[in-house]
């Protein structure tokens, strides 16, 4: 059961009315300060967030940063690009032949609202539930057909 949470929270997106994650800080990282809103989270949770969307953040900033060369715009150019790099030495171009994202089971759970997705969770714990039971019921089978081999 402890994997709920988990689908819970991958399932979390920006939308127009709601900020879960910020977006990168003007230096082309992680954002340091606190989270934007009430719905928002940090750390380790934004760190997945990133790695989900990177190659889509890095260019959306680049875009942004695009004529710019005031401030720490240099830097976080470098640092997009750096990221953007990493698709193909990584991982052979498939996030930039994918959309920039990577799709979680979190994801298909998503919506605006959280009922639904309190539903869908219901759902799922009923069918893992249902698949232990029947794991637990072949497990036992076999177990007797062992022992009743070697007694």
């Amino acid at each position: 059961m402890g994997i709920l949470p988990q689908i819970y929270i991958e399932g979390l997106e920006n939308t127009p009315g709601r900020t879960v994650y910020a977006s990168l800080n003007a230096a082309g990282g992680k954002p340091t300060g606190s989270p934007a809103t009430a719905y928002s989270f940090g750390g380790a949770a934004w760190d997945n967030w990133y790695l989900k969307h990177q190659f889509a953040l890095n260019r959306e900033g680049l875009n942004k940063l695009a004529g710019n060369a005031a401030g720490y715009a240099p830097i976080a150019k470098a640092r997009m690009q750096g990221a953007l790099a990493e698709d193909e030495s990584y991982w052979h171009g498939w996030y930039s032949r994918n959309g920039g994202s990577v799709t979680l089971l979190g994801d298909h759970f998503s919506s605006d609202s959280d009922a639904p997705a309190i539903v869908k969770i219901g759902l799922l714990a009923t069918l893992l539930t249902l698949l232990m039971r029947a794991t637990a019921a072949k497990n036992r089978s076999l177990m007797e057909k062992a022992t009743q081999r070697h007694p």
